[in-house]
């Protein structure tokens, strides 16, 4: 009896430690400092077999502070034919660590990926989610997932977002049979435990108590700057396809063997090619023309078939079905310039309006889109083609895809490259305004204004794509006016080598100048006022990157009502820091007032310092941007 009891004891203890770990109470205050979610535990796990499986373990637990950090109550698996379908075991917990949910097997969503833009695919997804609304309360996650490939491996970044501590985290890695893998280690401060027993070797990585961060106004994407631990396998398998990870170069003839055979092209299609360039004897021009072919005959859909969806599917499928992923109608691109005499260069990269966390030095795919290179050697030039869009220019890249790492694949392999950047002395708005305003205060303007660059991009997106209806509404709301109507507008796209719209306006603002019986007052800027407002800080610890640099050159010309002249003498502005300038002139003469005003973001990664210099420059700037004229009439 008596030792019953004791057994008992033990279990009812032993159940009561497991239900404290997750506690609240266990946490100290400098892990809850600018968290919305705290990482309590973790143990990833990565079982590397040989070239073509790994086994992948993973647990690990999260507490929800707040509302913010919601997606971490939930999980989705993807799974395909190269890997099983996972095991998913769930738990939530409340504030003081007692179990209140477990999810059982019917809880487990399973379905297609089906995104809305497939019309087939190989992949499938598990998921399940946690509802709770009283905050804090924890969901801890044990996954486990088999793979018959190497290509693709996981990788350790304990810490998901800036607002999330960690409390503890482990990942560790067993490589059997010999198998060769390269592992790159980012922002982590330490060594791997190594262990051997005859042909397996043992790593452990591990992180405590690390703190979330405040986040800091233009500093460096997270991912750049958190612990990471990536893998690759030198040698791989791929449903069958056997490659290897030693260099770029040889991703590429990875790739090359994936698409090799692909490029035919129907009979009436390479007619077709030759009817179209045919007197042509300028190579961009013939790219052009091919590019518009193609934009005009074809529409893009995502297709995850074949091999782990790297292989495209053939050309002669793209002519017969009008349709293609990305993968497709790049390869679709490549056979009809080929056709044409022309060589190109299929080229994978990661797409996204910003640019995540790249590592040129650690070959693997790092990549999830496909875009076309054509080299011009004799011009000195590369022209960039984005085969899923079906109305942007040749050479155009867009938001997407510009200043960022690719790999260019041609006959000798992967070349790692960039893509052109779309800085400040590219992207532009240039803009020139003819207004009058009359002896009531109201104005009447006529607004030409030029878009380059990723300005462009925003413009021709829209124009492109929406009616003359939605483009109205849209103007109706891009002016920081009180009240005024767009009596007209135009749109003319340039879709030359360094492509522009031409964005034509009138409109009518009435009472945009206030008049009393003497005075008549207006800001002269009307279209462009800054909205950026900072505080200067005490302590900056983190660079200032400026990604989306632009310039700004607006010139207005407003017409006045007869009889009327300065009342008080002003200065012009300038505002200068390393990472911006500004200048706000006005010439005042014979009842006309000219306003110049120009603004340059300049790309870059500037010490901690600039960021006051630049909280105060953006602070003058709100002010200069809204300094009003003041007319008095004259006497008599």
């Amino acid at each position: 009896m008596k030792k019953l009891g004791l057994s008992a004891l033990f279990v009812v203890v032993t159940c009561w430690l497991q239900a404290q770990q997750y506690s609240m109470l266990l946490l100290k205050a400098d892990m809850l400092k600018n968290a919305n979610a705290v990482k309590r535990y973790e143990k990833l796990t990565v079982e590397i077999l040989g070239s073509d499986r790994f086994v992948e373990t993973h647990k690990y637990a999260i507490t929800i502070l707040n509302e913010a950090a919601e997606r971490y109550s939930g999980v989705t698996i993807g799974y395909d034919k190269s890997t099983a379908a996972p095991t998913i075991n769930a738990i939530m917990y409340d504030q003081f660590g007692n179990k209140i949910k477990e999810l059982k097997r019917s809880d487990i969503k399973d379905e297609s990926a089906y995104d809305g833009f497939s019309i087939a695919g190989d992949d499938r997804v598990r998921s399940c989610q946690f509802y709770n609304k009283s905050y804090p309360y924890t969901v801890e996650f044990e996954i486990e997932q088999k793979h018959s490939q190497t290509l693709f491996l996981p990788y350790w970044m304990p810490q998901l977002s800036n607002t999330m501590s960690v409390q503890e985290s482990e990942f560790e890695l067993i490589v059997k049979n010999d198998a060769d893998v390269g592992i790159h280690t980012t922002n982590y401060n330490g060594k791997a435990e190594e262990s051997t027993s005859g042909s397996t070797k043992t790593y452990k990585w591990q992180l405590k108590n690390y703190a979330a961060v405040a986040y800091e106004w233009g500093s460096p994407k997270f991912n750049k700057r958190t612990p990471m631990v990536q893998l690759s396998s030198k040698s791989f398998e791929l449903y069958g396809a056997k490659g290897n990870l030693v260099s770029w170069k040889s991703l590429g003839e990875f790739q090359n063997q994936l698409n090799k055979g692909r490029d035919d092209l129907p009979p009436a299609i390479k007619a077709k090619v030759q009817e179209l360039t045919q007197g042509i004897t300028d190579p961009y021009q013939k790219i052009q023309r091919l590019y518009e072919f193609m934009q005009k005959n074809t529409r893009y859909i995502s297709i995850q078939l074949g091999i782990g969806g790297w292989q495209p599917f053939a050309a002669s499928y793209v002519a017969e079905k009008g349709y293609g992923d990305c993968k497709a109608l790049t390869n679709y691109m490549y056979s009809l310039l080929k056709e044409a005499g022309i060589k190109s260069c299929y080229t994978t990269i990661r797409a996204g309006r910003y640019e995540t966390h790249f590592t040129p030095e650690f070959p693997k795919p790092q990549f999830n889109h496909v875009i076309l290179a054509v080299p011009l050697p004799a011009q000195k030039d590369t022209v960039w083609l984005e085969c899923t869009s079906q109305s942007l220019p040749a050479g155009f890249l867009g938001d997407f895809t510009q200043n960022r790492y690719c790999l260019l694949i041609d006959e000798e392999g992967g070349h790692l490259v960039r893509t052109p950047a779309y800085d400040h002395r590219y992207t532009a708005d240039k803009r020139k305004v003819v207004a009058t305003i009359t002896p009531e205060g109201d104005l009447k303007a006529n607004i030409f204004t030029r878009y380059y660059g990723l300005t462009y991009d925003e413009k021709h997106t829209n124009v492109a794509n929406a009616s003359r209806e939605k483009i109205t509404e849209s103007l109706k709301e891009a002016l920081d006016l009180p009240q005024y109507d767009v009596v007209n507008f135009n749109y003319v796209d340039h879709k030359t080598r360094q492509p522009f719209i031409e964005e034509t306006i009138d409109l009518t603002a009435n009472g945009y100048a206030s008049v009393t019986s003497k005075r008549l007052f207006f800001t002269p800027n009307l279209m462009n006022r800054s909205g950026m407002r900072l505080d200067t800080v005490a302590s900056r610890q983190l660079p200032v990157e400026i990604e989306f640099g632009y310039t700004d050159a607006d010139t207005i010309e407003y017409h006045l009502p007869q009889g009327y002249t300065l009342e008080a003498a002003f200065k012009d502005v300038s505002v200068q820091t390393a990472a911006l300038s500004y200048t706000a002139k006005y010439i005042i003469a014979d009842n006309k007032v000219t306003y110049i005003r120009t603004m340059q973001l300049r790309n870059g990664l500037y010490p901690p310092s600039e960021y006051n210099q630049m909280a105060l420059a953006y602070q003058q700037i709100y002010k200069a941007d809204r300094t009003r004229l003041v007319f008095v009439k004259k006497e008599g």
